[in-house]
């Protein structure tokens, strides 16, 4: 069962936890990053434009270099 359709057929927390009991440590973290990605999109209470998954939607600039405002803080000295 792929990631996203254990998702989609968990209606509780012990209903995902059943289903991805017996699978590989790799497609258990798979499924719990994706409950968690849609978990942040949908609460309110979390405002998070940019929310990508590791599996191919960085985009390149992202991942090549993440905070390029931190790493001019280092370089000239600063960290904070």
């Amino acid at each position: 069962m792929r990631p996203a359709e254990i998702l989609v057929s968990s209606y509780s927390w012990a209903e995902f936890d059943k289903l991805v009991r017996p699978l590989p440590s790799k497609l258990k973290g798979d499924a719990f990053e994706l409950l968690t990605r849609e978990y942040l999109l949908l609460d309110a209470r979390y405002d998070f434009r940019n929310l990508w998954s590791t599996h191919g939607e960085v985009p390149k600039a992202v991942s090549e270099h993440p905070n390029p405002a931190s790493e001019e803080r280092v370089k000239g000295g600063h960290f904070g």
